[in-house]
């Protein structure tokens, strides 16, 4: 729990909020009060989802599911924004650990405590399952244990983000240890998919570690599909329990009627207490958790107010642990840590790239959208309303757009105006849908643009990357190399440099779009690559800032400054700059 930062709303819905408890996947979480005192968490939804039209009817849906689940072993929502800018959601705030945070704190369960945990995830399970609604994401961090039995959370809403993340970036979401093999390997996710992560906490609630063990991500998804689990340190019964929940074939794993019935067998006697659901040691683990935070929210009350919320939106919110969650989903893709910071904030929302003629002369550059920014040389779009998908610029921010955007041109070798007659400012000049349509920003090089092209829904990532000719918009060549592109290309001479939906840095001859080199370093690439005198920087799935050598791939160095990176990385002379995991600006000798 912190206290709140300057640029946290103070107010959400009827709730007023208090603490910062972290922030998720779906976005940053608060502890809030109702008018007459309930707590809640809040969950605020990030503004680069918030921005998706898409997103915004699947997170209704889902929240509209969710709400219809009883709240005996989950913590229930209780209210809603799905309209608001952001969109929000409240749920019963839980004081109690999670299950990563008692098994770090205290090692694991005792057998009495662990049957009581597996009966009650069940139950949260076949609630879960019954009202339509898969969990997607069950992990330690996501199992609260309340005074009263457990809880899980984050249930149902998954979904909307799942399909969000995926369209935006090719992720397949989700934590790896607790995965099953048809997430991992990004088939069909149904309710079996629950019952093998429901056999992943059983093992760790009573190993103390995850069934596949850990390390990169590539190698433990591998296991997840292919290798058995680790579960000699699991006590009898138990064992057996978890490992017919761990079963490859969702088919071979018990349905949650018959896993109840197997776990009210198993259970071994124990006496009832109107007082805790847990056994003393649990409890009291539960009662000095609940105390800690009642400090805590004293203490942040004596704070001064940093006052109200800026106008325009936060930056990007890095994926810190919710709740201090060590285990937040990361990706089968091209994504670290659930990724924090969005790749590509500035989505086009017609499938076509535009050319416009330049402004009259003279007219004054906006610093914020001047240079070579409006033909995305590396530089994110803002991250509030003007940069959001139908916002709408404001006239001088529009014209200084496109003097940066007739600045790139020209340095390309493009004059704008040819014969007799001068282009007059905002005429168009051509258009294409070449590729699908454009579902990030494109780069220029050389008197070619490089465009991100969609795939059939036309605005996912996964589409060629489309050379067109900054003349007239006539395809030069168009690539599916690494199953699509999935990141702002860069450019860099007769090279250009792009994420693969396979989860590899490319590079290909810009004359035709042939491959010159691929690597999976690092687990692969979660940020778009940046070019510098020869080198590429990228942050890899495995939280670390790779350097390599343009010409070949290979590696020069790497670091896990803060965390790893939680943006890309811009390079200038011998410094290259990132923000960090932990909200730092890092520079760095290159």
């Amino acid at each position: 729990m912190e206290p709140l930062a300057a640029g946290d709303p103070r107010q959400t819905g009827p709730y007023r909020l208090r603490s910062r408890l972290g922030a998720g996947g779906m976005g940053r979480v608060f502890l809030g009060f109702s008018p007459a005192g309930r707590a809640v968490a809040v969950k605020v939804v990030h503004p680069q989802l918030a921005a998706d039209p898409a997103f915004r009817v699947r997170f209704a849906r889902e929240v509209a599911a969710a709400r219809a689940v009883s709240g005996a072993y989950t913590a229930p929502v209780l209210a809603a924004g799905t309209d608001d800018d952001p969109p929000w959601l409240a749920t019963l705030f839980v004081a109690g650990p999670s299950l990563a945070e008692a098994v770090t704190a205290a090692g694991p369960l005792p057998a009495v405590p662990a049957w009581r945990l597996a009966a009650g995830l069940a139950e949260a399970l076949a609630e879960i399952h019954g009202r339509g609604l898969v969990h997607r994401d069950l992990k330690p961090a996501n199992v609260l244990l309340a005074i009263d039995g457990p809880r899980v959370i984050d249930f149902g809403i998954s979904r909307a983000r799942e399909a969000t993340v995926m369209t935006m970036t090719g992720l397949v979401v989700g934590t790896p240890s607790f995965m099953s093999p048809e997430q991992a390997s990004g088939g069909l996710v149904g309710p079996a998919s629950d019952v093998f992560s429901l056999g992943g906490l059983i093992v760790f609630a009573t190993a103390g570690t995850a069934p596949f063990g850990d390390g990169p991500t590539p190698s433990l998804l591998y296991r997840v599909v292919h290798a058995e689990p680790a579960l000699d340190a699991v006590p009898g019964g138990l064992r057996e329990l978890a490992a017919a929940c761990l079963a490859k074939d969702p088919a071979a794993r018990p349905p949650l009627p018959q896993l109840i019935a197997a776990i009210t067998a198993g259970s071994p006697p124990g006496a009832a207490s109107l007082g805790s659901f847990w056994p003393g040691t649990v409890s009291g683990l539960i009662r000095s958790h609940q105390a800690r935070l009642d400090a805590q929210l004293a203490s942040s009350g004596t704070e001064e107010d940093p006052g109200p919320a800026p106008v325009t939106e936060p930056g990007p919110v890095t994926e810190t642990a919710a709740r201090l969650r060590p285990d937040e989903p990361t990706a089968t893709g091209p994504s670290g840590p659930a990724p924090a910071a969005p790749r590509y904030q500035g989505a086009a929302s017609a499938p076509a790239v535009l050319a416009v003629a330049a402004p009259a002369p003279g007219l004054p550059a906006d610093p914020a959208r001047g240079g070579d920014r409006a033909l995305g040389h590396g530089h994110p779009e803002p991250s509030g309303p003007a940069g959001r998908a139908g916002g709408h610029l404001t006239r001088r921010r529009a014209l200084a757009g496109l003097a940066g955007a007739a600045a790139g041109l020209a340095a390309a070798g493009w004059e704008l105006s040819r014969g007799t007659a001068p282009l007059r400012p905002g005429t168009e000049i051509w258009s294409t849908g070449a590729g699908g349509g454009p579902y990030a920003r494109p780069a220029i090089g050389h008197g070619v643009v490089y465009v991100p092209g969609s795939t059939d829904d036309g605005h996912a990532p996964g589409g060629p990357l489309v050379a067109v000719r900054a003349s007239d918009g006539a395809t030069i060549w168009s690539s599916r190399l690494g199953r699509g592109v999935t990141s702002l290309p860069a450019p860099a001479g007769d090279v250009i440099y792009f994420d693969g939906m396979d989860n590899r840095l490319y590079a290909v001859r810009a004359s035709n779009g042939t491959k010159i080199w691929a690597t999976g370093l690092g687990g692969g690439p979660a940020t778009s690559p940046v070019t510098a005198r020869g080198v590429i920087y990228f942050g890899g799935n495995d939280n670390q800032l790779y350097a390599v050598r343009a010409s070949n791939g290979t590696k020069i160095w790497a670091t896990g400054l803060g965390g790893g990176p939680a943006t890309y990385a811009a390079a200038a002379a011998s410094v290259v700059y990132f923000g960090g995991n932990d909200n730092q600006l890092y520079a760095v000798r290159t």
